[in-house]
């Protein structure tokens, strides 16, 4: 995960999930139970489905609601992946951590003097409201910020430093920095490429830009598969996606491992051709509820053991249920079984 390249930033960040949208569910509770479809209106879609540009590329996003509190906190994930689910979420958690803390440390100057690069967007850290609760996303390489921008003061502060406007629209802008980095800007979120990572292409950044803003399609209107498997999954919490309906989630990882901060470990289930693997978090001592949906291309050739033999194996209260292609499995986690996930994002780095 140092491939992520946002540095330590200063604090710990606790996790738990803001209890806001999340997509109803059927879950069976025994093997072999049907899932119940769901429909796919944009209604039904996860809150991050609005981030993912109309785009003929494969799919690797994470997504993490955060609140920092006390209580767990997340560390780098171990080397050694036992259980994917699980695996997969707490590794979305430790990105969505270091993508805020990235910005909190700006704000607060923390790790002043530090060698250690802290991102720079071009403008003034206050210009981001960061007293509510938010979400961290990466899209491939591209990180996320949703939490409110004061988008005039921040294109006035790029115009009065070293950095250049691009772009400007009365909804968005993407400002260029003497760096090489780009950060683009809605009136929700701040969309940008992490300052040691090998970056997208600039259009890739302004496509995530133009499609919150609504000027531009979202992936799921345009790709009635992608639609389905995200109404399908939860939408709170921590959570790694990939989706590669021409290929493989396996093949999908294999080509981004080098350059993708986004950790989705394939073991069983990597003839998939996507995959939503979330765990819902919580700072408390309760076991925290977990799903994984798979989708594979024959159902009649898929093999549910091999598939499902990792996928959840360390949760509590485990099911793994079916619908042709569609596998979804559920269960919790006690902290016990993710104490292995916790420690010092600093240390870390």
């Amino acid at each position: 995960m140092g491939t992520l390249g946002l540095a330590a930033v200063g604090g710990l960040a606790g996790c738990s999930s803001d209890g806001g949208e999340r997509t109803a569910t059927t879950t069976a509770t025994a093997t072999g139970t049907p899932v119940e479809p769901q429909q796919t209106e944009t209604g039904d879609l996860p809150p991050y489905a609005n981030f993912v540009p109309d785009t003929a590329d494969l799919v690797l996003l994470t997504t993490f609601d955060l609140q920092v509190e006390s209580g767990h906190r997340v560390g780098s994930p171990p080397e050694t992946v036992r259980d994917p689910l699980r695996y997969s979420s707490m590794t979305a958690a430790y990105v969505g951590s270091l993508l805020e803390l990235s910005v909190v440390a700006g704000e607060s100057g923390l790790l002043a003097g530090s060698e250690l690069p802290i991102a720079d967007f071009g403008f003034e850290s206050q210009r981001l409201d960061t007293s509510g609760v938010r979400r961290a996303l990466t899209v491939g390489t591209v990180g996320v910020l949703e939490l409110p921008v004061d988008l005039e003061s921040a294109i006035a502060d790029a115009e009065d430093g070293a950095g250049r406007v691009e772009f400007e629209a009365e909804d968005r802008a993407v400002i260029a920095n003497p760096d090489g980095t780009r950060a683009g800007l809605t009136t929700d979120a701040v969309v940008f490429t992490p300052p040691t990572v090998d970056a997208e292409s600039p259009e890739r950044l302004r496509d995530i830009v133009d499609t919150r803003a609504g000027a531009r399609p979202p992936k799921h209107e345009a790709d009635d598969g992608f639609a389905s498997l995200l109404a399908n999954a939860d939408a709170t919490g921590s959570l790694a996606c990939g989706y590669a309906p021409d290929g493989t989630v396996e093949t999908l990882t294999g080509e981004r491992a080098s350059s993708s901060p986004v950790s989705l470990p394939t073991e069983g289930f990597g003839a998939a051709t996507g995959a939503v693997f979330r765990i819902d978090l919580d700072n408390g001592d309760e076991p925290q509820p977990a799903s994984g949906v798979m989708r594979f291309p024959e159902a009649a050739s898929l093999d549910l053991e091999a598939a499902t033999e990792s996928v959840g194996s360390a949760a509590a209260d485990r099911s793994v249920t079916t619908d042709g292609g569609t596998v979804r499995v559920t269960g919790a986690y006690s902290w016990d079984a993710l104490s292995e996930f916790e420690g010092s994002l600093i240390d870390a780095l």
